[in-house]
């Protein structure tokens, strides 16, 4: 009888330490899960901060521009060499429809006048655009849209002002990974920003 309680309670001061090991195995896995989950949350977090932004930043010869009361009566969208032998960013650009998008921005800050001979000069010097499938079923880990050009304020012959202006959209999903839905904020964060220095708001 005493032989046979001293073998339980030996089994039972084994069952305990496995216990406790279990108990430790599964608090250390829980630790490891949570310090994951946050670096996965500050990289998602960066990802979306970054991948959709827009900018606007004038040239350094041109930093004291201030706007004087201009309108223009015409945009020209052009792309740079380099991306004028790539085919498919051309068909890119002609679907953005970018001068429509800054003629529109120009016609709400009243801006825009079509008897005006001063031009808004437009200079692609970079487009990527993700393929529909991976910005949809990959999301931004496919990478980041981007639109990246040169905007010159012509007035005759004189350059009132030259500045680069970007914009990058970074999601995906079903909403977000829509070819058009890219392009379309794209082109419009391009034109808002572009409005933006004219107006003299930096």
């Amino acid at each position: 009888m005493k032989h046979h309680i001293l073998n339980t309670r030996r089994l039972a001061t084994k069952r305990s330490a496995k216990y406790q090991q279990f108990l430790s195995i599964y608090a250390e896995s829980c630790t490891v899960m949570k310090s994951i989950n946050v670096v996965l949350m500050v990289v998602m977090c960066g990802a979306f901060a970054s991948g959709c932004a827009s900018t606007a930043v004038l040239k350094p010869q041109h930093s004291g521009y201030t706007y004087g009361g201009e309108k223009y009566g015409k945009v020209v969208v052009k792309a740079s060499d380099a991306v004028a032998k790539d085919t498919r960013k051309n068909v890119r650009i002609e679907e953005m429809a970018i001068d429509q998008k800054i003629i529109t921005q120009l016609k709400v800050a009243g801006i825009y006048d079509e008897s005006s001979t001063d031009t808004v000069q437009v200079l692609i010097n970079s487009i990527y655009i993700r393929n529909t499938f991976n910005a949809v079923f990959w999301g931004f880990l496919s990478g980041v849209d981007s639109l990246k050009g040169t905007v010159t304020l012509n007035q005759k012959d004189n350059q009132l002002a030259i500045f680069d202006v970007s914009a990058s959209w970074g999601w995906g999903g079903t909403a977000g990974g829509q070819t058009s839905t890219r392009l379309e904020w794209l082109s419009k964060k391009f034109a808002e920003q572009t409005a933006g220095i004219i107006l003299g708001k930096k």
